[in-house]
């Protein structure tokens, strides 16, 4: 029997279309571990945070309430949304809501915080895994925050009828990679609507200033590859390791990463 492809956002709708807010297992009354982890980095009220599956939470209603400005939910169901929407009434237009699956998520901005409760675990397969950090790493400032909150190893496997991803500090530290900085985790026993535990842990990083990492794009032949880049220096010649060709800089970039990277050179972020 042929069973057809997982419909990620089809899922979602779903849930919310036969469950209110208050009845999906993962609802808070009160976002303690969150708020708390937040007020820790010492991001001001003008600075941007970006609530990645917010969709029902009620995060969004009490960063208003502390006189946070800057504030985008990011939900794949656009039921979610409509629910949060009606519950903020007229304060719903203070804040920018968008509708998306994460994983083909293309920031229009930067932000100083990235907040994720219970989205990431659910990505079980690598590829969407990477798809979720590029999305992060274009979409936090450098020396922004993260705080992603996942099942700890001793959660459920699954949730929602899914099978779920669960972590500890290091191995989500391993997901992230060099370029954020592990700086505090909290564990926290979530009771859920019917009175069930869900174990959860609650880590928090800071985004590098510079990074190290790029990846460079060969213009002949497209082939992509990471480098990690020299700190002092400028490189001006690559050699793609798929075709042979010996890349140079455009006329007035000053080194391949600069012109060919995802990220640019070292030099050039400090400057």
């Amino acid at each position: 029997m042929l069973i057809g492809k997982f419909d990620p956002k089809r899922h979602w709708e779903k849930v919310y279309q036969f469950k209110k807010p208050g009845e999906v297992s993962w609802y808070q009354v009160k976002p303690a571990v969150s708020l708390e982890l937040i007020t820790l980095t010492g991001i001001h009220q003008a600075q941007k945070i970006i609530d990645v599956g917010g969709g029902t939470s009620v995060l969004v209603d009490n960063l208003l309430e502390k006189g946070f400005k800057n504030i985008t939910v990011l939900d794949i169901s656009a039921k979610a949304l409509q629910y949060a929407k009606e519950r903020l009434t007229e304060r719903a237009e203070e804040v920018t809501w968008i509708e998306a699956d994460i994983t083909q998520f293309e920031p229009l901005q930067q932000y100083d915080l990235w907040h994720d409760r219970a989205v990431f675990h659910f990505l079980t397969n690598p590829a969407d895994r990477k798809k979720y950090m590029n999305a992060m790493q274009k979409a936090v400032k450098p020396g922004g925050y993260v705080i992603i909150a996942t099942f700890d190893l001793e959660g459920p496997p699954k949730c929602s009828g899914l099978d779920v991803e669960r972590y500890n500090p290091e191995k989500l530290s391993n997901e992230l990679g060099s370029s954020f900085n592990f700086s505090k985790s909290i564990e926290e026993t979530h009771i859920t609507p019917r009175q069930s535990q869900q174990k959860f842990v609650y880590c928090c990083f800071k985004k590098a200033l510079i990074e190290l990492k790029s990846v460079i794009r060969c213009p002949g032949c497209g082939f992509k590859k990471e480098e990690t880049m020299p700190t002092d220096s400028c490189q001006f010649f690559y050699e793609c390791t798929s075709c042979r060709t010996l890349i140079r800089p455009k006329p007035g970039d000053c080194c391949v990463f600069c012109s060919y990277g995802s990220v640019k050179c070292p030099p050039k972020q400090k400057d």
